[in-house]
């Protein structure tokens, strides 16, 4: 009898050539961050060239900003040789920042005997790094829309829609209107100009809806939707029980919000121990779009027990490390006063 079991061929694997796993590893819609970034190359932008300035400089000092608060004037009927006594109120803004750190290993020995090539690996790392990085500052882009959205809602604003939470409630009856409305509440604040909207992605479909109801159709709808630009983000969630609304927007004055990054001074300099340990900048990170400080070890360690099998004998190889981070400060409109004044950020629910 023969056997030839000992050697059937085993599973046909190609080399690793990142195709069939091309949309593990996608990038995600980041639209606060983009809103962000479209206000700071906006000619209103609160983020001037020595604001920027100052805090690239920067890392231990705090970066602070003078402001002129909101002047209440009173007009008086009679005229008098008193010396005047009403006058201007400064104050000192100390701008704040999140610091992002984000890192990897990689063990060239790994990828010895390993479909996946070594650089293969490294790229990957990087992308998946770069994303939760933009992912991060989406988060927080859209926290500081919430965080300083509009407080002030005189009558003249209640007239438009209820407000729960210093937010708009727009019924499913109204939402084909809103956008018109938007526009009146917007003069109303006295902003003039095109407002930013960060919105859900279910928000959307209501946006394409009305931009397609143009001339042709039986009720021009597509007029209102001139002077926003929409910028769609999965940062931007529904409050309340499940059900309770169809979308959240924001709708920012340009001149609202901006943000501003730096690198550590270790990398900015790109100091450098020896071969093996040295900081770098990454510019112009994909995805996020900026400056990432990049901190490489290189060293001796054993990986024998990193996987179940294939590494037995690795006792004594290299491993590299990279971390990536940088500091972003977030800055918004200054308002003296956001419960007696209107603000430049206006939320709304849509109701399901």
């Amino acid at each position: 009898m023969s056997d030839f079991v000992a050697t059937v061929l085993q599973n046909y694997i190609n080399q690793y050539d990142a195709s069939l796993d091309k949309l593990e590893q996608r990038p995600s819609n980041y639209g606060a961050m983009n809103l962000f970034k479209a206000q700071n190359m906006h000619p209103t932008s609160i983020i001037s060239p020595e604001v920027e300035a100052n805090i690239e400089q920067s890392f231990n000092v705090s970066v602070q900003v003078p402001v002129v608060n909101y002047r209440e004037v009173t007009i008086a009927n009679v005229r008098t040789c008193a010396v005047q006594t009403e006058g201007l109120t400064s104050s000192l803004v100390t701008l704040t920042h999140v610091t992002y750190a984000v890192g990897f290993v990689a063990r060239p020995e790994q990828h010895y005997e390993n479909y996946v090539g070594y650089q293969s690996a490294i790229n990957r790392n990087i992308t998946a790094s770069v994303q939760k990085l933009a992912e991060a500052v989406d988060i927080d882009c859209s926290a500081t829309l919430e965080a300083n959205k509009n407080q002030y809602f005189p009558q003249e604003l209640l007239d438009y829609y209820a407000v729960v939470a210093d937010a708009f409630q727009v019924g499913q009856a109204e939402k084909n209107d809103f956008y018109n409305n938007l526009g009146a509440i917007l003069q109303t604040a006295d902003h003039e100009g095109t407002a930013q909207v960060a919105v859900n992605p279910i928000g959307m479909p209501l946006v394409n809806r009305l931009e397609s109801q143009g001339q042709q159709n039986g009720i021009n709808e597509a007029f209102q939707m001139l002077g926003y630009d929409w910028f769609p983000t999965n940062r931007v969630v529904n409050g309340g029980a499940p059900g309770t609304y169809e979308s959240t927007l924001y709708a920012v004055v340009p001149g609202s919000v901006g943000m501003a990054s730096r690198v550590d001074p270790a990398a900015k300099t790109r100091q450098r121990i020896h071969e093996g340990k040295f900081w770098d900048v990454f510019p112009n990170a994909p995805q996020i779009g900026m400056d990432l400080g990049v901190f490489y070890q290189k060293d001796c360690a054993d990986i024998s027990a990193v996987q179940s099998a294939g590494l037995a004998n690795s006792t004594r190889t290299t491993v590299e490390s990279w971390e990536f981070s940088l500091d972003v400060f977030y800055v918004s409109a200054y308002n003296s006063d956001p419960v007696n004044r209107y603000g430049n950020i206006f939320k709304a629910e849509i109701l399901a």
